[in-house]
């Protein structure tokens, strides 16, 4: 499994230089910003606040659903998936964790 978390800024950068038939994205943004190179089918845009606590836009159990289903849908062995946020440091590397543990991989 090949899993990258980065901000959304460098992850624009980088993926101008990749092949993008086999790349993924998990995007997770309160700005509503885009990698607009990754196409619909290929990219889960979901939105949430980097927060730690319960507020109106906090992780929810609606969200983790719908990575699940994402995640389920694409071969980790294949396909390299790429977790960003508007920074690539809390939201993004807890999300990647979480991916990191369900599939046995040590999420340090």
């Amino acid at each position: 499994m090949e899993l990258r978390v980065t901000s959304i800024k460098e992850a624009k950068r980088s993926l101008n230089t990749l092949k993008l038939s086999n790349i993924k994205a998990i995007i997770i943004s309160s700005y509503k910003d885009d990698i607009d190179t990754i196409s619909d089918e290929n990219k889960l845009l979901i939105e949430f606040d980097d927060l730690n606590y319960q507020c109106q836009n906090s992780f929810n159990r609606n969200l983790a659903k719908k990575i699940k289903e994402f995640i389920a849908k694409i071969d980790l062995d294949k396909n390299k998936l790429y977790v960003c946020c508007d920074s690539g440091e809390s939201r993004s590397s807890a999300v990647a964790a979480c991916i990191l543990r369900k599939y046995g991989e040590n999420e340090n």
